[in-house]
């Protein structure tokens, strides 16, 4: 094969890949999207489902429509703001009995209402 006919092969099929990364490369990039979302809700319901069953594929739609549902992850559009989510995770490692870290949290979410 002379120089140029190889030349000619590695251009056609050069041309090949980028036709197909141009067909194919948006699709891909909305499912990896879809598959590693944004929305910390949606994140976690996804890693909660790929810790409990290693063979969960966040890739397919089904599976993760599946694992919404399971995780109760509506698509109300609402989500919380991050001082709701701080606030809430810091209840998750605050006692129960403690008087005083309820007292202090009860007294910034008054002050937080108020304005």
């Amino acid at each position: 094969m002379k120089t140029s006919q190889k030349l000619a092969a590695r251009l056609t099929g050069l041309a090949g890949v980028g036709l197909l990364a141009a067909f194919y490369g948006p699709l891909a990039v909305d499912a990896i999207r879809a598959g590693y979302p944004v929305d910390a809700l949606r994140a976690e319901a996804l890693n909660q489902c790929a810790m409990a069953n290693p063979a969960f594929n966040r890739l397919d739609q089904e599976q993760r429509t599946a694992c919404y549902a399971r995780h109760q992850v509506g698509g109300s559009g609402v989500l919380p703001n991050p001082v709701d989510l701080a606030v809430s995770s810091a209840r998750g490692h605050q006692v129960k009995s403690d008087v005083v870290q309820q007292q202090q949290l009860s007294r910034y979410l008054d002050a937080r209402g108020s304005n």
